[in-house]
């Protein structure tokens, strides 16, 4: 079944407590609102090396790329991101090798 992150939102005032990822990541469909200046947590609780792949918006000299793949292996955690919307658009859409990939989006908004 398909997942949708909701960014947290980071800002000078703190007011986003860390927790690590606990999201189940979809093997077919997952998506997080993108305004490129967002990135995504990456958790493997799993015991096997599994990979996110990204999807990149439109196409080069007429063909679809197969996007931007991270490699995360057993027990790891990655950092990945900002996501320009030039090239992946205002929602990010990606997919997780296994629902052992957890994840956590978070967005930089600016202060009131």
């Amino acid at each position: 079944m398909a997942v949708t992150l909701v960014p947290n939102a980071i800002d000078r005032v703190g007011t986003v407590a860390y927790s690590a990822p606990t999201q189940a990541l979809d093997t077919v469909s997952n998506q997080v609102a993108n305004n490129g200046a967002m990135w995504l947590e990456l958790k493997n609780s799993g015991a096997s090396t599994y990979t996110v792949t990204f999807t990149l918006n439109g196409t080069i000299d007429g063909v679809a790329s197969p996007g931007k793949v991270v490699s995360l292996a057993a027990g790891a955690d990655k950092i990945v991101g900002p996501f320009p919307t030039s090239e992946y658009g205002t929602t990010l859409n990606f997919v997780a090798q296994n629902v052992a990939v957890l994840g956590k989006a978070y967005q930089l908004t600016p202060n009131r």
